[in-house]
């Protein structure tokens, strides 16, 4: 069996356990309140370009859970978030961009060692293609404004960004990671 056929139907295996559910659950509402202005999203320039911590939600369920558990976190969190606490009109291509930065993100991270490398080549594919491409798209629709204008603006941002993320999610999810897996030994 194929390496990624095997992370793949673990993943999927999560799915079905409680402790994992349970765990996604509390992840999910991590990420929910992300969406408040003063806990977990600073906005920059309305509409256009704001930082969310909520990744850190998603990349910690994807480490501890896999690529489905991840996208499903990331699903339902921002469609809850969204429609309750984010005080603007939902739009389904961000839905989407979260969960597949989720998908990514657990196969970058899932049943691996969380190193450097690994954290560097998933905020690459998180700022170059969901934010810097997928991100600019859903605006350019929502806005009306050109694509080329929108990623001009949101470039720079991207590249200051690219750093402080690597560091927020290598120490963030090494440190959950390990304390997980200290818990759970605890109950085995």
């Amino acid at each position: 069996m194929s390496a990624l056929k095997k992370l793949l139907k673990n993943s999927y295996r999560e799915l079905k356990n409680p402790r994992s559910l349970t765990s996604a659950s509390l992840l999910t509402a991590i990420y929910i309140v992300s969406y408040y202005p003063a806990i977990g999203r600073f906005i920059i320039v309305p509409g256009i370009v704001e930082i969310r911590l909520g990744f850190i939600a998603i990349a910690v369920a994807a480490a501890l859970f896999g690529p489905f558990m991840a996208a499903i976190v990331a699903f339902l969190g921002d469609l809850i978030g969204a429609l309750l606490l984010s005080g603007v009109s939902f739009f389904w291509g961000f839905t989407v961009s979260f969960m597949l930065l989720g998908f990514v993100f657990g196969l970058c991270f899932y049943k691996k060692k969380i190193t450097l490398s690994r954290i560097v080549c998933a905020q690459l594919f998180n700022t170059c293609v969901i934010s810097l491409l997928l991100t600019t798209k859903w605006l350019q629709i929502i806005s009306g404004s050109s694509f080329q204008e929108l990623f001009l603006l949101r470039l720079p941002l991207s590249a200051v960004m690219l750093p402080i993320n690597i560091i927020l999610l290598y120490f963030s999810l090494r440190a959950v990671c390990a304390a997980y897996d200290r818990v759970i030994a605890g109950y085995r």
